[in-house]
Parts: structure tokens; C-alpha cells; sequence
């Protein structure tokens, strides 16, 4: 599933830029492991509402991926 992940994110990032193959690929690992970890983290915590989590995680993700326009 984390391999899919990295494809479709890849993918994604293909279509805003024109960094090199292996660049976008670690970026897409960057963004996937950040996205499982939150996903783990919501799993675990019973207080963690996921609403909250996405709007306070949305914004560090998003800086994930303008890092690789630059």
C-alpha cells in the first residue's frame, strides 16, 4: 500500500515541476511516511480528533511539497 502511495504521490509531484526522477521520489517517500505516521498517530490517540489533525498537519505537507517547486 506505501509503495502505491509513493507512485501516485510521484506522480503528482511530476505534474508541478521538473525535478529529477530520484528527487521526486524521495519527496514522495517524505510526504508518504508523513502521511502514514499521521495516520498511526490518529489510530493510537483516542484524543486526537481528525478534523484537528488535518488542519494543523494540512499546512506542514503542503510545505513538503513547495519545497520540491523550488
Amino acid at each position: 500500500m506505501t509503495d502505491q502511495l509513493v507512485e501516485q504521490l510521484q506522480l503528482i509531484l511530476r505534474n508541478s515541476n521538473s525535478r529529477s526522477d530520484d528527487y521526486l521520489r524521495l519527496s514522495a517517500v517524505v510526504l508518504s511516511s508523513s502521511i502514514v505516521g499521521l495516520i498511526r498517530e490518529w489510530m493510537t490517540n483516542d484524543q486526537l480528533e481528525v478534523e484537528a489533525l488535518i488542519d494543523s498537519t494540512t499546512p506542514i505537507l503542503l510545505n513538503i511539497v513547495q519545497a520540491t517547486e523550488n
